[in-house]
């Protein structure tokens, strides 16, 4: 759905819309040849994955944190630091020469994501009004859209045929106009009264995920012994359990736990995680190294496989609201649970001799029941939730997305680096995804109806 907008809201539009884009396009771009980049950086594919979960670690520790800053020191300021931020990240990673370079060089530009989506989201949010508003978010969408396709085309491409550290440089001069355009365009000063910031809460939570994440994700590694890695998990969750405390006795905690009290918000974020840790972090890690490291496919032609994942993240828009309007959530998300877990077990039998026009529609209908049935548990979270608490379920839910996506190439990763194959990873992310079935059956036929715009002769019983 395409809004028509004219005069400032059109380039406002345009700036947001292409922020998000330049976020999508990096992490679209980063895991196709990641086996490429690991083999260059001299260390092992899965070592690699470090530059996957650091970046996705930052945004959820931060995210937190953005739109205080924005309503602190006004959107203008805190909108270009990111962008500018995210840019110096980005002309970073083209010149790392080490793993550790690439991994702090990612780390920079999770800090600019983290701040550029949330409040270029409310920008666009504050600027329209409520009859428009659907409208020109889906509109926003479509940039991403389109990048997440092309991503893995054009990763595979010039890693091939020319040099991946180019593919940081892609966004330096869309990074450099939208810093232009935020400076005119984005609003100097919040209209949005001040809150006192829980900060007590913001050290805790980001400590306590930065250091759980980082444990797991270096689990099995040659970088931190094991015992360390499982004493920064403990200490992590430590934290975790600090920041519970903490929350109960605040009225404005950074994080709001009490939301976990309604129960299609609790089915929705614990299904949502692990789908998102497996459509997210595992197999966009795993994929390209069975293709290449597995298969001695080249990043092209791997990409050139793996894009239509894309493809179908954007056909589902069109199938996910007549989908659900007829057969409600429980029956809509307990069949693409189950399906969608069986078609990610098939990847697991593919063979360097399968052809690739198998392996692709396997991939199609495996990311269509998956993106489908991510769009429904994030579209439950809100069921029961009230219009006053939609912007902390909001917040909670971006968290939980990044925090999965880490999740998902650290759990793929310990696998491979325990002994197992690449086809044993793939059966271990897919036994997970089939146990949200059972998950999406804890909901009534009830549950989410308004949402669904289901009437009563529509339901399927």
């Amino acid at each position: 759905m395409i809004v028509r907008m004219a005069g400032r809201s059109f380039w406002l539009l345009l700036l947001v819309s292409g922020t998000f884009a330049m976020e999508t396009l990096d992490s679209a771009m980063i895991s196709t040849p990641l086996p490429l980049i690991a083999r260059d950086l001299g260390v092992d594919p899965v070592q690699a994955k470090s530059a996957l979960t650091s970046y996705f670690l930052v945004i959820a520790a931060l995210i937190p944190l953005s739109n205080w800053l924005s309503d602190r020191f006004g959107p203008r300021l805190v909108f270009t630091a990111a962008i500018a931020v995210f840019l110096v990240g980005s002309l970073l990673c083209a010149v790392s020469t080490t793993l550790p370079m690439l991994v702090a060089a990612r780390i920079l530009q999770g800090a600019g994501s983290a701040m550029m989506f949330p409040i270029g989201r409310m920008i666009l949010i504050r600027s329209v009004s409520k009859q428009d508003l659907v409208r020109v978010l889906s509109s926003a969408s479509l940039l991403p859209a389109l990048t997440l396709v092309i991503g893995p085309l054009l990763a595979g491409y010039v890693a091939t045929f020319l040099d991946w550290r180019l593919l940081f440089l892609i966004n330096a001069p869309l990074a450099l106009g939208a810093l232009v355009l935020a400076l005119f365009l984005v609003p100097k000063e919040s209209d949005a009264p001040r809150t006192p910031f829980d900060g007590t809460g913001f050290v805790l939570s980001s400590l306590g995920i930065v250091a759980i994440g980082s444990g797991l994700s270096a689990l099995g590694g040659p970088t931190i012994p094991f015992a360390w890695s499982m004493a920064l998990s403990v200490v992590g969750v430590l934290l975790l359990v600090l920041y519970v405390k903490h929350a109960r006795q605040t009225t404005r905690a950074v994080l709001d736990l009490s939301l976990l009290r309604h129960r299609t918000f609790r089915i929705g974020i614990g299904g949502s995680f692990v789908v998102r840790a497996a459509v997210v972090g595992a197999l966009p890690f795993l994929l390209p190294m069975l293709l290449q490291v597995g298969f001695g496919l080249t990043p092209f032609e791997s990409g050139s496989i793996t894009f239509i994942a894309a493809v179908a993240t954007l056909l589902s828009r069109f199938a996910i609201a007549p989908t659900l309007r007829w057969f409600g959530f429980r029956s809509f998300l307990a069949a693409t649970a189950l399906f969608g877990a069986l078609s990610t077990l098939f990847l697991a039998f593919i063979s360097e001799t399968t052809p690739h026009q198998v392996v692709m529609a396997i991939i199609f209908v495996g990311a269509l029941l998956r993106v489908l049935q991510i769009h429904g548990l994030e579209a439950v979270i809100f069921s029961d939730v009230a219009k006053s608490e939609t912007g902390q379920a909001s917040t909670l839910l971006s968290v939980a997305k990044q925090l999965a996506a880490s999740a998902g190439v650290a759990y793929a990763a310990l696998v491979m680096t325990a002994g197992g194959d690449f086809r044993t990873a793939i059966v271990l992310v897919a036994l997970p995804l089939a146990l949200t079935t059972f998950l999406s059956l804890r909901l009534s036929k009830e549950d989410g109806a308004e949402i669904a715009g289901r009437s009563s002769a529509s339901k399927v019983t």
